[in-house]
């Protein structure tokens, strides 16, 4: 298995065009972007981002997602029925 070296890590963004600071979010309107935020969708791209350049994701991030496991998995404990 090939090593990864640093300069190959800083030029990643270039080369896939994933961008950690926020990317494509930060041309929509600002209400969307808060909106999306709290999404399970938006709260794990930005975790995904902020683990990708080697910071610990926010615990913001990290609430939002047991926020809706939970209350999802609630739901889902209350409708299910093995009928």
């Amino acid at each position: 298995m090939a090593s990864i070296d640093e300069d190959s890590l800083r030029n990643l963004p270039e080369v896939t065009g994933v961008k950690p600071n926020g990317g494509e979010i930060q041309v929509m309107p600002e209400a969307i972007q808060t909106i999306s935020g709290y999404t399970p969708a938006g709260a794990a791209v930005e975790s995904l981002a902020d683990s990708w350049i080697g910071n610990t994701p926010q615990t913001n991030n990290m609430v939002v997602l047991a926020a809706w496991t939970l209350a999802c998995g609630a739901v889902a404990i209350r409708a299910f029925r093995w009928n």
